[in-house]
């Protein structure tokens, strides 16, 4: 796990010193090693080190020390498989360099493929199997690749530059292209320095944040002209062309499989996947919550592999928001170490700052809080640098409570309404929803996928200046031949929920240089999650049904029982009316003076905001997210 960056230009040179000041910015990702290699002035390529390089870098030129170029490569190594200076990066292989963050868990397997093709190797290293397998099938080795990563690769012979993400974004690569220079790096602060111009705002996706919580939902970030290369795609950089291409899209059949065979081959993926994810040179743990997905990973390490990994949890002393009762269960159940975290009020408004910077863009909730505080607390307290963590399973397997309407819109979109009257009656028992309004959500949600995508939605509160009452906003509706249920699930996975958790996964755990792996986003798992039946999924008010099922004998049975969907939460409402009190207020008295953005009505936000201090207002999460964007908007610079 690692950090990646790069400059490439026809004409215009960089400041290497100025490259190198950007390039710290992300040495969190990988504290370990630093190298780099660049064009002098002779047209050579020439490589480099730093004062953080290693040892066996020591005959090269220091990167302070060299002139500036129209070409250069940097990348932070975060050390986990093969330790010794032989994952050195950039690495390079006849006419290939390659830049790499990430893992590939079938490194071994593919080694043996391209020894058997008649490849040598000199490594232990799974970079040193990606250059190779890049070098022998191009673009097509992606596909044959089971991991997370985001790679350059720079081929000296064409001057081509092909950047790589996995195919669900797990590793993130954003990247600046304007005039005649390319700049790419892991994390978009990096690339700050390097565009030598005063962050500007993107209207739009502010816009969308405080309207409607959505982030991340696209290429398009926060900052005006910085990108993010969208999941499963490639950019191919020559002739100062952009050139965008997707290796893999999500294609599935619906499978004709019973049930005790999906849950017996469901089972057997996960199995395999979390072996794979244990491959490591370096401690591994796992973040440990009191829901079935956490829990399944831990039972797996522990009954299957013989595994009792150092387990790490967040607990709150409210039980509302703590699910340390399930956790103590499955500690005692598996026999497990398990390490609970706390996150305190005057931590959090000691952290805020650097919370807000690691994230790189805003938030919806405090809730990524708890998973900084845990990532935080590993750092200093634990030999641990790697951790299994269940995202993803939700968006696959269907574990939302939203999820729950989407479901009774695809029986009713195939008429089994018999099944429909059943679910129904259960949410209405377990979960005293009204059977009016379930039926009435299930049927809105058929008609907008039958007869439109596109939505008029009025926006409550008039904060926006020079804006229209009303915006045209898409809904889910967007996959046609293929049921309401499945669509979902994969806005969910694409577009919508995960790709905002990945990028808070990623950014805290690499903020205190960890990695953090996801079984159930193994391909093969996704791929067969939604081959099968709906049923499978969603079956008698309990979510993930075949997960449940045929994760039985790993797990206690009061989490095999519990249909709640609780997560990593925290105290939120109760931590802004308290400890950050002051703060916020500081906060809403600059906005009534000075404003934010000039789109923003600096005395419309102040005046709902009294109102909330005077408990007449009750969306608390409004006021964090124009909390939140003041301070993200000062900590980054931006105009």
């Amino acid at each position: 796990m690692c950090g990646i960056i790069g400059y490439i230009s026809q004409t215009k040179k960089i400041e290497t010193n100025l490259f190198y000041k950007s390039f710290l910015k992300q040495r969190h990702r990988g504290p370990d090693d630093e190298g780099f290699v660049f064009e002098n002035n002779e047209h050579k390529l020439e490589f480099l080190k730093s004062i953080d390089s290693h040892n066996d870098c020591k005959e090269l030129r220091d990167i302070t020390n060299v002139e500036n170029s129209k070409f250069i490569l940097g990348h932070n190594r975060l050390s986990i498989i093969d330790l010794s200076s032989n994952g050195h990066q950039p690495m390079l292989y006849k006419n290939i360099i390659i830049s790499f963050n990430g893992e590939i868990y079938n490194y071994i397997e593919l080694k043996n493929e391209l020894i058997s093709l008649g490849y040598k190797f000199k490594t232990s290293t799974d970079t040193e199997v990606l250059l190779m397998a890049f070098y022998h099938w191009g673009i097509e080795c992606f596909n044959k690749l089971n991991g997370m990563w985001a790679a350059a690769f720079y081929d000296t012979s064409t001057k081509k530059m092909i950047l790589t993400r996995d195919r669900f974004g797990v590793k993130p690569l954003y990247y600046y292209h304007q005039s005649d220079a390319f700049i790419f790096a892991s994390e978009a602060k990096t690339l700050l320095p390097l565009m030598q111009q005063t962050p500007k705002v993107n209207k739009d996706v502010v816009l969308n944040y405080i309207k409607y919580m959505k982030l991340d939902y696209s290429n398009e970030t926060f900052f005006e002209n910085i990108f993010s290369l969208p999941a499963g795609s490639y950019l191919v950089y020559e002739n100062n062309k952009v050139c965008i291409e997707k290796y893999w899209n999500l294609a599935y059949d619906k499978k004709d499989i019973d049930y005790t065979d999906a849950k017996k081959k469901l089972g057997l993926l996960l199995k395999e996947s979390v072996s794979l994810r244990l491959r490591s040179d370096v401690g591994v743990g796992a973040l440990l919550s009191g829901g079935l997905d956490s829990s399944s990973i831990v039972g797996l390490c522990s009954k299957e592999m013989n595994r009792n990994i150092e387990s790490f949890s967040a607990v709150f002393d409210d039980k509302s928001f703590s699910e340390c009762d399930n956790i103590k269960k499955t500690e005692k159940l598996l026999d497990l170490n398990v390490n609970y975290i706390k996150p305190k009020e005057n931590d959090f408004i000691d952290d805020l700052d650097d919370f807000i910077y690691s994230l790189d863009f805003p938030v919806k909730s405090m809730s990524p809080y708890a998973q900084y505080s845990i990532y935080k607390h590993i750092h200093k307290n634990s030999s641990v640098k790697v951790l299994l963590n269940g995202q993803g399973a939700d968006e696959i397997l269907g574990g939302y409570n939203s999820h729950k309407s989407f479901y009774l819109a695809s029986l009713l979109q195939t008429f089994n309404f018999q099944v429909m009257r059943k679910e129904i009656n259960i949410l209405n028992k377990d979960f005293s929803f009204s059977k009016r309004n379930l039926i009435k959500d299930a049927m809105k949600i058929l008609l907008r996928n039958k007869f439109g995508n596109q939505i008029k939605q009025k926006y409550q509160y008039k904060i926006f200046n020079n804006e229209s009452d009303y915006d045209v906003i898409q809904t889910y509706a967007k996959y046609e031949n293929s049921d309401i249920y499945n669509n979902k699930l994969l806005s969910d996975l694409t577009e919508t929920t995960l790709p905002e958790y990945l990028r808070y996964e990623d950014r805290n755990s690499m903020r205190f240089s960890l990695e953090s792996r996801l079984p159930f986003l193994d391909y093969r798992v996704v791929e067969f999650s939604f081959s099968i039946p709906n049923s499978f999924k969603y079956n008698i008010g309990r979510t993930k049904r075949v997960l449940r099922d045929s994760m039985k004998p790993y797990i206690s049975e009061d989490i095999y029982s519990d249909k709640r969907k609780l997560g990593f939460v925290t105290p939120q409402e109760i931590w802004q009316k308290e400890c950050l009190e002051k703060c916020i207020d500081d906060v809403f008295l600059d906005i009534k003076k000075n404003g934010i953005f000039d789109f923003l009505d600096k005395n419309e936000i102040y005046k709902i905001y009294e109102e909330y201090k005077n408990s007449r207002f009750h969306d608390y999460g409004f006021i964090w997210r124009i909390f939140y964007l003041y301070k993200w908007k000062n900590i980054f610079n931006v105009e």
